[in-house]
């Protein structure tokens, strides 16, 4: 769909903190300014260069509903809530200023980010300032704001600029940039951090080093798994930051100006492409499980059957509410995180990303425990289980279960006493000795003509001077087909 724009603009400038990501139409939104016939702000899209709404009373800060496709826009002292209701265009749905419960208004929102329903936005000062510096909840439809945190509490340095926020909504993850200006102003040292707005915990994501970009930040986005930053230059190219690979990537151009306005010259005219909808949202991974083993937590899936798959988001953290840090890309439907603790709990979820750059939603949430105790030589685990089928001569069946038997050293341990199930075509309890490498075949009792699937399931591990751990079980059961 196309549409013809007529900004009239004189001057053009991508505003401080403006910056959201857009995920039904993977947009790169900004706030433009521009002084005819008062000062407005115009929406575009960085990614590809394209006015796409406006105009707005001037803006200072943006932020996304990823979920409703709403904007929300702070301007001057209020907070215009502004909701995509048409491919080509924005409208406005409500308006109101800020103010606290006294109703003390704010000077401005320097930042805005919407996580988990509540709209945060930051106001810069101290305690003793009117109304405090820190972030507060601000109900949208009403203006009405509370602090949560104090600027006490934020991981800003003395000397330091609060520079941005952002949300990853697969996550919830609230991201603050942070400016450490040091002994000089000619120094900047930029880090991002997440953090948490109810309790002020934060933690450290990356420290960019000294002086690594040209210009002073002043705005955060979060989407297909990167950051963005505005830059403090005119124009002002965005600075990228891939979390999952932990690189800076090439900044993105500014995108070019929109006309030079009434002072003599003509008004520009815009033909501005935007996405017919959303496409085809790729599914969630499905079948997600997580496992303790003996090198590590082993987090597996159901195989992607995405032909244009690019790869697999592995993300991981301790709590079920997050923050949640990606922590390996893959290609194939399992992986094994060797990065763990005794006695921790460890939290896991997936995403796919395509050739396009479109990242699936999150998969299901699955956790595991790891031991608490130190695994010594003398625990016996199951490391892997194979069903299989054997047909003698006479066209006649027999199951079987291939098991492989560890120590907590990882090692194969003969002599062992496997115990298994067969259930289905076959069943029983069978028992079996493991040989020199810690292998032993379970063999279901009888032989059948028209067998066509069972299940066999490990029960007991027993061997005189060994403990049977079955947290350290890769896997108990396999089944045919």
């Amino acid at each position: 769909m196309n549409s013809r724009i007529n900004p009239s603009m004189t001057r053009s400038a991508i505003l401080g903190c403006t910056l959201a990501w857009q995920t039904a139409d993977a947009q790169l939104l900004s706030a433009y300014d521009g002084d005819e016939p008062g000062p407005r702000s115009w929406i575009t899209d960085v990614t590809e260069g394209n006015f796409v709404g406006g105009p707005l009373p001037r803006a200072e800060a943006l932020a996304s509903d990823q979920s409703t496709n709403r904007i929300f826009a702070s301007s001057g002292r209020s907070i215009t809530t502004l909701e995509l209701v048409a491919v080509d265009d924005f409208n406005t749905v409500s308006s109101a200023p800020v103010t606290t419960a006294d109703g003390t208004t704010f000077r401005s929102i320097r930042s805005l980010a919407y996580r988990n329903g509540t709209l945060y936005a930051y106001n810069s000062g101290t305690a003793s300032s009117t109304p405090p510096g820190g972030i507060y909840a601000v109900d949208a439809s009403s203006g009405r704001a509370s602090l949560r945190l104090e600027q006490a509490l934020l991981p800003v340095p003395a000397g330091g600029l609060f520079s941005g926020m952002t949300v990853d909504p697969a996550t919830n993850t609230l991201y603050v940039l942070i400016r450490d200006s040091g002994p000089s102003t000619a120094i900047r040292r930029y880090s991002i951090h997440a953090l948490d707005p109810d309790t002020g915990a934060s933690q450290l994501v990356v420290q960019f080093p000294e002086n690594q970009f040209a210009a002073s930040f002043d705005g955060l986005a979060f989407g297909n798994g990167k950051f963005y930053m505005t830059m403090g230059n005119i124009p002002r190219p965005i600075g990228v930051y891939n979390l999952a690979t932990g690189q800076i990537e090439p900044s993105l151009p500014n995108p070019p100006r929109f006309g030079n306005g009434p002072g003599g010259a003509t008004y520009a005219e815009f033909l501005v492409a935007f996405q017919d909808g959303p496409g085809e949202r790729i599914p969630a991974p499905s079948g997600v499980s997580a496992f303790n083993s003996s090198a590590g937590v082993f987090v597996n899936w159901t195989a992607i059957r995405e032909t244009n798959l690019a790869f697999v988001t592995v993300f991981r953290a301790v709590s079920p509410d997050g923050p949640f840090t990606p922590i390996a890309q893959v290609s194939g439907n399992d992986y094994l995180d060797r990065d763990t603790e005794r006695g921790t709990t460890y939290f896991y979820f997936l995403t796919v990303t395509d050739t396009s750059g479109r990242e699936s939603e999150p998969s299901r949430s699955v956790n595991v425990t790891t031991p608490g105790a130190e695994p010594t030589a003398d625990t016996l685990s199951v490391d892997r289980i194979d069903a299989r089928a054997r047909t003698n001569r006479k066209g006649k069946m027999q199951g079987r279960g291939i098991v492989f038997v560890a120590d907590g050293k990882g090692h194969g341990v003969s002599d062992v006493v496997v115990t298994g199930t067969f259930t289905g075509d076959f069943t029983g309890t069978v028992t079996a000795l493991t040989n020199s490498r810690g292998r032993a075949v379970l063999k279901s009792l009888k032989r059948l003509p028209d067998a066509t699937s069972f299940t066999i399931c490990v029960e007991e591990l027993k061997r005189v001077g060994f403990e049977y751990e079955e947290s350290l079980n890769v896997s108990t059961c396999d089944s045919l087909p």
